[in-house]
């Protein structure tokens, strides 16, 4: 069913109650402004830009109102107004799109990516494909390769795949996701999405590589960073992803002797992965009550030994030298330090 909306000249307003569960933030613009930084109007933009990309929204909004006072009729103060309006409550989505449509076909506009990446990301989660796709293609067209380290051209471009699946174009979807993982195939995020979009496409080849090669990725950020739980997070969704696959292929062939196998493998996966959640909680307790009670060592030495099974291996080291220095008799401490060290190739702290 086609998603109701009014339009306002070339405007398309989106009611708010069908962008509800897309948009939300903690961001108001200030009462007032605080007093002048010395900046021009020109310097202050671009610095609530920088404040704006950076998820400081409330100094975004300062420098904003400034503007506003000072050079109201600035092209960028659009942008920067109506991107900051998409990070508030749904009802100022309204107010952002007319502001992002008059500066992207404004002459500063139309160089500039921002604009319309975020105007045909609102579309997208709106699931108003149609719209999305021109504003999309050319943040595409304006973007570079990479922003702060982020594959950002090609998340665009998987962005337009996205569109183009929910328009039932399954083929032109896995041809643009796979353009997009031309762009970064060392980025994890990108090979799941590719992987989505192949599982959703019925691709199933694809998406089994895809998820393979996120999987490794993940595993190669857990082993550098063993305590961050938004890789595992990841890691499960590419699990669950290769479940669905398998899932689906059995239900087509009930004998198909290798998907029973790789089910067993992807769940056994999975399995693994949630222990690894469980351990991430376990030793954000333990911290939490290490915080209120430091020389409750066997506390410290538990914390310890979840670290070093999560990979954490000199994280556990260092806690334990420390539990060892305040209790120089804390045999458990001892033992396992000499374990890990063992597991490390040291023969001494």
């Amino acid at each position: 069913m086609r998603p109701n909306r009014r339009r306002l000249g070339s405007v398309v307003l989106i009611p708010a109650v069908m962008l509800t569960s897309i948009l939300s933030s903690s961001a108001e613009p200030p009462e007032a402004p605080k007093p002048s930084t010395g900046f021009s109007p020109e310097q202050m933009i671009d610095e609530a830009l920088r404040r704006y990309e950076v998820g400081d929204f409330q100094q975004a909004w300062e420098y904003v109102t400034k503007v506003k006072a000072q050079k109201p009729d600035m092209e960028k103060l659009k942008l920067v107004q109506g991107l900051l309006y998409l990070e508030m409550r749904p009802k100022r989505v309204q107010d952002a799109i007319p502001l992002l449509l008059d500066y992207n076909n404004s002459a500063e506009g139309k160089n500039e990516f921002r604009g319309n990446m975020a105007l045909g990301k609102v579309y997208r989660e709106s699931r108003m494909y149609n719209q999305a796709l021109r504003p999309l293609e050319k943040a595409k067209g304006l973007a570079p390769i990479d922003l702060d380290g982020k594959p950002l051209r090609a998340q665009i471009t998987m962005d337009l795949a996205e569109c183009y699946l929910g328009m039932k174009k399954d083929k032109l979807a896995i041809a643009t996701a796979k353009e997009a993982e031309t762009m970064a195939p060392n980025d994890a995020g990108i090979q799941r999405d590719l992987g989505k979009i192949a599982t959703d496409s019925k691709d199933y080849e694809t998406a089994t590589k895809a998820a393979d090669r996120a999987i490794a990725l993940l595993n190669a950020k857990t082993r550098s960073d063993p305590f961050k739980v938004q890789d595992l997070k990841d890691l499960q969704e590419c699990v669950d992803l290769k479940t669905k696959v398998f899932g689906a292929k059995l239900e087509a062939n009930s004998k198909d002797a290798p998907s029973f196998y790789e089910m067993s493998v992807a769940l056994r996966e999975k399995a693994d992965i949630e222990k690894r959640m469980n351990m991430l909680r376990a030793r954000e307790f333990g911290i939490k009550g290490i915080a209120n009670d430091a020389k409750l060592f066997k506390l410290q030495v538990l914390v310890a030994g979840i670290e070093a099974e999560l990979g954490g291996l000199q994280d556990a080291v260092d806690r334990l030298n420390d539990t060892i220095n305040n209790d120089p008799e804390n045999q458990a401490a001892i033992k396992l330090r000499s374990d890990i060290q063992a597991r490390m190739g040291v023969n001494k702290p």
